[in-house]
């Protein structure tokens, strides 16, 4: 993350690394009502 050849917008830090932990990415859209149906928790408080 962060701009290493000046190129970014002026409020960019510099650059370090990151570390993510595993994740899935879905090839389809799913929406609130049907995560929360099969999970029974609501995806995140940013309901759309």
């Amino acid at each position: 993350m962060g701009d290493i050849f000046g190129e970014g917008k002026p409020d960019e830090k510099w650059v370090r690394n990151v570390v993510l932990d595993p994740y899935w990415v879905s090839t389809t859209e799913v929406t609130q009502q049907a995560w929360k149906r099969v999970m029974g928790k609501p995806a995140s408080r940013n309901a759309s």
